[in-house]
């Protein structure tokens, strides 16, 4: 079974028309862009509406970073520019595993950056909007 398309989801949720999608469709075709990126910048999701369907269609946690105690000591062992560039930052690390709040949780680069710098912990991937990452 296929996951469903972050199209399908914002439809069936009632967050944008079908004439909307099919607007944004044609943008990505014609630009090369996600359509997430492309349905925020045409003003017809936010970026809080699109982390709820990234969380939702990928299956991932949507985490909300002004509910939880960041780990400032993780800042110190992460590399600044790859948490800026790929709008990752790691958040609570505990004996065996890492928790990542990512607001691009299909950008696979960022991921196994992430990954080699916790070898020895399971990497967990969590889903926020793209302004509460850049605060």
């Amino acid at each position: 079974m296929r996951a469903p398309r972050l199209g399908e989801i914002l439809l069936r949720e009632g967050v944008i028309t079908k004439r909307q999608l099919e607007h944004a469709l044609r943008v990505q075709r014609q630009t090369g862009r996600m359509l997430g990126e492309v349905l925020v910048e045409l003003g017809y999701i936010t970026y809080e509406q699109l982390a709820d369907a990234l969380a939702k269609q990928l299956g991932l946690p949507r985490l909300r970073l002004d509910e939880i105690n960041v780990d400032p000591g993780l800042a110190y062992r992460t590399d600044p520019d790859l948490c800026r560039e790929h709008c990752v930052v790691p958040i609570k690390e505990d004996a065996d595993s890492v928790t990542v709040a990512t607001a691009d949780p299909l950008d696979v680069e960022a991921m196994d950056a992430i990954r080699k710098l916790f070898p020895d912990k399971k990497v967990a991937f969590g889903v926020v909007s793209k302004p509460e990452i850049e605060k």
